[in-house]
């Protein structure tokens, strides 16, 4: 794996060099540092690395706040600011730059790698939802079918070319207009204005559709017949901040509804991606901290406890009793400690080139190794062709371990696990058009709907004896994200749960070259 590239802008050269030290021993690489705002620019441009670390106070006509929205407007890199000073006017001044980190100095070397951890992922997960948002915004202007956006007091936010042809009106014409002023219609059979539907749609928060004998009236006054629908944008949080309209000429229809709909359900997938990304990497901060606390204390009790049962060789089986819970509590504790740890400091990715189905009979071999398998059925159902992928084989294994282990814990009475391996393909246009699927199918007790859009949160788990520690599948997600992959899961109560890793094949002078 390549080292990430990180630029130093710092004009006292002493404390540049030894922030460049302190890098490179953290296994990062420093292709230059500036001593300037005018020479971060400069570099930026020639060396784009891939996250300039930016001391705001410097020398010369522009400060590194200057220079920092300079780097971001033109090269798109993140950057983290390094300051010695954090008081309310520069962080204002900071903040709205955007920045994706900030370093009070002195700082620790956990605390730096920490920061750019976060930093470059956080970064990664933004320009994957502006290739969302392109990709969206190039399907609604080439798609067939007329479409007309609006904010949540309907008003009209975008149009495409179809809905500006059929309406006669211009997008730079009716931005911030009101939809009704726009998209008037009329009942055909009654000759009267029918209801508007997108007023309707967020009034109701439901989709919303007119009858089969709806007429446009188009700004020149052409009648013009049509079907439509329309769809509130919802929220996460179940606010409505506007609606989609979608309607067409039924003199020449063309369905693409589904296309639009995939389109959409990409965006607020990506979005909920960022905003997770964001809180995942707020609870990383929050974690290491907390973690190292608490390790400390956990030593010294368990080293209590093993110092009684020396010390205390004939006491009665009472004492001997609350000896072994606290050790049990301690050893729980110290588990959960481990996890935290591993989550605030994911490790480094070591891919190489490696079939799934291997690393699929690895971990199935160490499953049945750490725990008894008598009640459950293992099938294995791989691809005729041989599959590649990239991936770091301990994380990628780690995951596998994860599902499984899940999958295991939801069949106490016994049940099936299928595993399978196939060949698929992106849909829609990605650099990662070949896909590799790994998945993972079981005869469980299922997952209630409620519960399957929590299941990559921190520490949540549907155990009932809450014996995990909820960090399996959000640790399982994060690796997977890093291999440029998805993990998606399928449930449903009393039928089993489904889970598939989905990553990109390896490059295709690769597949079927093993050695």
């Amino acid at each position: 794996m390549n080292e990430k590239q990180i630029m130093v802008v710092e004009d006292e050269r002493i404390v540049g060099e030894d922030i460049k030290m302190r890098l490179q021993k953290l296994g990062y690489a420093v292709p230059g540092i500036a001593h300037s705002g005018e020479e971060a620019i400069k570099k930026a441009g020639e060396l784009r690395p891939d996250l300039v670390m930016m001391d705001i106070v410097i020398e010369g006509k522009m400060d590194g706040i200057e220079a920092a929205t300079a780097i971001r407007s033109r090269f798109d890199i993140p950057v983290v600011y390094l300051t010695a000073f954090a008081d309310k006017n520069t962080l204002d001044r900071a903040k709205v730059t955007e920045a994706f980190g900030y370093i009070i100095k002195p700082f620790e070397d956990r605390e730096l790698n920490s920061i750019i951890e976060i930093a470059l992922y956080k970064h990664s997960m933004e320009r994957k939802l502006k290739e969302r948002e392109q990709w969206l915004f190039t399907t609604l202007k080439s798609i067939g079918d007329a479409v007309i956006a609006t904010d949540s007091k309907g008003c009209v936010t975008f149009m495409n070319p179809v809905a500006q042809a059929l309406t006669g009106w211009k997008q730079e014409e009716v931005e911030g207009k009101p939809i009704v002023d726009i998209f008037k219609i009329l009942n055909e059979e009654t000759g009267k204005p029918d209801d508007n539907p997108v007023l309707r749609a967020l009034q109701k928060g439901a989709v919303t559709s007119l009858t089969n004998h709806t007429i446009l009236i188009a700004r020149d006054g052409k009648k013009v017949p049509i079907n439509n629908s329309c769809a509130p944008i919802k929220l996460k949080n179940g606010d409505i901040s506007g609606a989609v309209v979608v309607f067409q000429d039924i003199t020449g229809r063309k369905k693409t509804m589904d296309k639009l709909k995939k389109a959409y359900a990409d965006l607020k997938k990506a979005q909920q991606e960022l905003i997770q990304s964001e809180k995942l990497a707020a609870l990383g901060r929050f974690s290491s901290g907390l973690a190292h606390e608490i390790k400390n204390p956990l030593g010294i009790i368990l080293g209590g406890t093993e110092f009684l049962e020396i010390k205390l060789p004939q006491a009665d089986n009472d004492i001997k009793t609350a000896i072994n819970k606290i050790k049990e509590s301690t050893f729980r504790a110290n588990n959960v400690v481990h996890g935290l740890l591993k989550f605030s400091r994911p490790s480094e990715l070591k891919t190489g080139r490696t079939k799934p189905d291997d690393l699929i009979k690895d971990t199935l071999s160490l499953l049945k190794y750490r725990m008894p398998l008598s009640n459950i059925k293992i099938e294995t159902y791989y691809a005729k062709e041989k599959l590649f992928i990239e991936a770091d084989k301990n994380q990628m294994q780690q995951v596998f371990f994860n599902i499984l282990i899940n999958a295991i814990d939801a069949m106490p009475k016994g049940g099936t696990i299928a595993v399978k391996t196939y060949k698929t393909e992106q849909p829609e246009p990605s650099s990662n058009k070949h896909l590799c699927v790994i998945e993972f199918s079981d005869t469980g007790e299922g997952i209630s709907k409620n519960n399957l859009d929590r299941l990559f949160e921190p520490f949540f788990t549907t155990k009932r004896d809450k014996k995990g520690t909820g960090l399996g599948l959000s640790m399982s997600k994060m690796i997977v994200n890093n291999h440029n992959g998805d993990l998606e899961i399928e449930s449903e109560i009393r039928k089993g749960t489904t889970v598939k890793v989905v990553l990109p094949l390896a490059k295709k002078e690769t597949q079927g070259n093993e050695k």
